[in-house]
Formats: C-alpha cells, structure tokens, sequence
C-alpha cells in the first residue's frame, strides 16, 4: 500500500517534474496505453471564475497499446521528439481523489471522467523494440 497526500501540496509539483525518464500507464475505459515520459509541464492558469490553479501536462515519447492478445502495439509516435505528444493534462487542484505514492516507488491518481494513471518506478520502462508496429 502507499499513503495519499494533499492534491495542494508543495510536494507533489516536486514529485511530478521528476516523472520524467519514466513511463505512464493510463487506463481509459478497459484500454490501456504506456509511453516514456518525455516532458512535464507545469503551469499557473486562470479559470472561468477567476481562480488561478496549476496545470500539470504530461508529453510522452510514444504511446503503445495493450491489444486483446495482451501485447504492446504501437499506438502513436512524437513528429517533433524534442517535445513528445499529448499523454495526459488535469489540474493539480483537482486530482481525485488525490495522488498516491506506494511503496515500490510508483504513482497513481485518477482524471475525472478519463480514467486512472500510473507512473511507474524508476527502471519500470517499456522497451521500444518490444512493441509491436502500428497495424
């Protein structure tokens, strides 16, 4: 088991920008999707009423997926790599119900209406060549 932290904590803005190196596993309505963290941005944004709050975006290298035969497919693949794509985006606020640490080193929180993620330990990694190319 691990403990669950404040989502306002100062710690976990630390704790995020040192994702990077490891890979992020997000399940999204029965799909599941890993890539290496390429980039973590993190930045102070206005909402609609007002109230500033941080952003956190998550860049991956690649993005394989799980197919049915329980085998990593390539998903997609960065065009740019010096900036990575899109893997996932929330506000640091808003984390439900917040972001765990285990005990092995991993994380894991949940993105309303998207799904769960996890970043997994350092040396955790996916390896490019053994995913399958994109069919």
């Amino acid at each position: 088991m691990g403990t669950k932290e404040n989502s306002n904590s100062d710690w976990i803005e630390l704790e995020i920008r040192n994702f990077i190196g490891r890979d992020i596993e997000q399940r999204e309505s029965g799909d599941i999707f890993r890539g290496p963290i390429k980039r973590v941005e993190v930045r102070q944004e206005i909402d609609n009423k007002g109230n500033p709050y941080k952003m956190v975006t998550i860049l991956t290298e690649w993005t394989a997926f799980k197919n049915s035969e329980n085998e990593w497919m390539m998903y997609l693949e960065s065009k740019d790599p010096e900036i990575g794509i899109h893997s996932c985006g929330f506000n640091l606020n808003e984390l439900t119900p917040g972001l765990y640490k285990r005990l092995d080193d991993s994380y894991e929180f949940d993105i309303s209406y998207v799904g769960s993620v996890k970043i997994l330990p350092e040396g955790d990694n996916l390896k490019r060549e053994d995913i399958l190319p994109k069919s």
